[in-house]
């Protein structure tokens, strides 16, 4: 059975430079965008974009997926930014599971190669007893044969 640390399986994941960079693009542009759209929908009447954590809320809700819809851009370009901040988070975080899916893959294959070099080992170990032994029983019979011929 495939016993995995999650430490020990998360750790290159995150310690990856292109993890970080991605983890701190898609915060940066949520945050970034989050505080854009709330000026851009402050212009139109039906604005439901009340504060700056609005503005936030929307953002984080938007780039997960979640898409509460409890706030929604009412105007051309907040709904404009809203598919960029969909499209990347759906993107980014379909990235981000790759990363994890590749991490697991390749920590599954080291348990296998381990485990697999073990049994070579073992199987090494057995193979020079069964030679020593052989070689053993083999100068035994010999020595048995030449008593034999001395004897005669």
């Amino acid at each position: 059975m495939l016993n995995v640390n999650m430490a020990s399986f998360a750790a290159p994941v995150v310690n990856q430079r292109r993890f970080r960079y991605l983890l701190i693009g898609l915060l940066l542009l949520s945050f970034l965008l989050g505080l854009l759209v709330v000026p851009i929908e402050r212009s139109n009447a039906l604005n439901q974009f009340k504060t700056w954590d609005d503005g936030l809320w929307w953002a984080a809700i938007t780039v997960t997926g979640v898409g509460y819809g409890d706030i929604v851009p009412v105007t051309f370009w907040g709904r404009m930014i809203g598919l960029i901040l969909a499209v990347l988070g759906v993107l980014a975080y379909g990235l981000i599971i790759g990363m994890f899916a590749s991490a697991l893959e390749y920590t599954k294959e080291k348990y296998y190669r381990h485990r697999l070099e073990e049994q070579l080992t073992e199987i090494y170990d057995r193979l020079g007893r069964i030679e020593k032994h052989n070689s053993y029983v083999a100068s035994r019979e010999l020595e048995e044969e030449q008593g034999e011929a001395k004897k005669s």
